[in-house]
């Protein structure tokens, strides 16, 4: 399991950067990007189920792809934000301000439209949220909150972070 973990961090990482790099031309179009994002997450989805033998399993019984919502998720690893991005056609996330500057990776967040918040202007943060969330609900999007506020361990409910009350 450690070695399908290593190859899986190694395959995943690599991708951001090989393709985030080589597609940065495509940042000039959000549509395009969003296309894109969605084929590298299914690819690495692809890569999990038929070269690692990971199983996945789905069960949906309330999220509709065409109809806008909010998802409040348990975040256990990256592989939750490349889940979500492949299953839904419109999805944005809600995520802490620290991730905009990663390089590769924050480019990508804010062109695909994702919510950042700084968790230091609360209210500021809140405010924001409101202010975008009902729009985008209209517009189809699914948006992605992790209401702990950061990764759980497996298997592991965290404290929900009081801002998503």
């Amino acid at each position: 399991m450690l070695l399908k973990v290593l190859f899986f961090n190694f395959i995943f990482y690599f991708s951001i950067l090989f393709f985030g790099l080589l597609l940065l031309p495509i940042l000039i179009s959000r549509t395009l990007t969003r296309k894109t994002v969605r084929i590298w997450s299914k690819c690495i989805i692809f890569f999990l189920t038929k070269v690692l033998n990971i199983k996945i399993v789905f069960k949906n019984n309330y999220l509709k792809d065409k109809e806008g919502q909010v998802i409040a998720a348990n975040h256990q690893s990256a592989f939750d934000t490349i889940f979500f991005l492949a299953a839904f056609d419109k999805t944005i996330y809600i995520i802490k301000k620290e991730l905009i500057f990663i390089p590769v990776y924050g480019w990508y967040a804010m062109r695909l439209g994702n919510i950042y918040i700084d968790r230091k202007k609360k209210i500021e943060s809140i405010k924001k949220i409101s202010k975008n969330i009902v729009n985008l609900i209209k517009k189809d999007y699914k948006i992605v909150i992790f209401p702990e506020g950061t990764r759980q361990a497996p298997k592991k409910i965290g404290v929900l972070s009081q801002e998503f009350f």
